[in-house]
């Protein structure tokens, strides 16, 4: 981060401009799109669960380069607006 070069920590968000709002933002907005991603599918599995000699029971899941659960993993982040 460039603006911890000059004074060893974030800066502050009044001393800001415009442009590192956004970016700082831009950058919590990902953080938490891919964290409700994971309750989603956290939540789904406990939705699908089954029973099985007194244990709980979820789908494995697997993973390869391109797929994770289903869904395409994004090659760059920048793919998105956000």
């Amino acid at each position: 981060m460039d603006d911890m070069k000059t004074t060893g920590r974030e800066k502050y968000w009044s001393e800001l401009t415009a442009d590192e709002k956004i970016e700082r933002q831009r950058r919590v907005i990902k953080a938490n799109a891919v964290e409700i991603r994971r309750l989603s599918d956290n939540v789904r599995d406990l939705l699908r669960h089954r029973h099985l000699d007194n244990e709980i029971v979820v789908e494995l899941r697997s993973f390869r380069n391109d797929v994770a659960c289903g869904q395409p993993i994004m090659a760059n982040n920048d793919d998105i607006y956000f």
